[in-house]
């Protein structure tokens, strides 16, 4: 980590760290002790102990937010003169499903992302995408009412060995977070809910 780095770190530490820290901002939007700052709650901040900055997500474009630390009394105005941005070339969107469905189509079928497979001409090789793959099997269930679709995704390794309505609660889920469109997907906190009810 570079040495203005670590300076600004310890600076942002020292400013936020006394129990004053976690009040709330003028208009009544605060972080409460013992919860945490997320995209998801773009209203939760941290305000320093002498009032002068704050820190939380700021919007930089259409949901995309970077980690910033700005001054508190303009932000009244809604006009912000930001200090500091820890993500700024990289915004975050608070969707950070699409990772966390990959993982789980990855596990429940076994393959990666990306392969290739045989066309049945010869020598010739296609590659597949995981997502496009699961996703088929899912729209032939659908339109054909097959009831062995799980059992051509299903990593032979567990087959059988699941509860078929959880596994395919599981896979419509983790379909959901591969959405092309970041829009589309659930925020991690809704599929925790989902999963809540598997």
């Amino acid at each position: 980590m570079a040495a203005p780095l670590q300076v600004f770190l310890v600076t942002v530490i020292i400013l936020f760290h006394t129990p004053s820290s976690l009040s709330s901002s003028p208009d009544g939007h605060g972080l409460i002790r013992g919860s945490s700052l997320s995209v998801e709650k773009k209203d939760d901040i941290l305000v320093s102990s002498n009032g002068l900055f704050i820190a939380g997500f700021h919007q930089v474009g259409e949901n995309a937010y970077g980690f910033a630390v700005w001054f508190s009394e303009q932000a009244t105005s809604g006009n912000r003169t930001i200090v500091w941005m820890a993500n700024r070339d990289a915004p975050v969107n608070g969707k950070h499903s699409k990772f966390y469905g990959m993982v789980v189509l990855e596990m429940i079928t076994g393959r990666n992302p990306v392969g290739k497979c045989h066309t049945g001409n010869e020598n010739d090789e296609i590659e597949f995408a995981l997502i496009d793959r699961v996703r088929d099997k899912l729209q032939e269930f659908n339109r054909s009412q097959m009831k062995s679709w799980l059992k051509e995704i299903v990593d032979p390794s567990i087959s059988g060995k699941y509860d078929r309505t959880t596994m395919e609660n599981l896979v419509r889920i983790a379909l959901q977070c591969v959405e092309e469109d970041s829009n589309a997907r659930p925020s991690m906190s809704q599929v925790f809910n989902m999963l809540l009810h598997v």
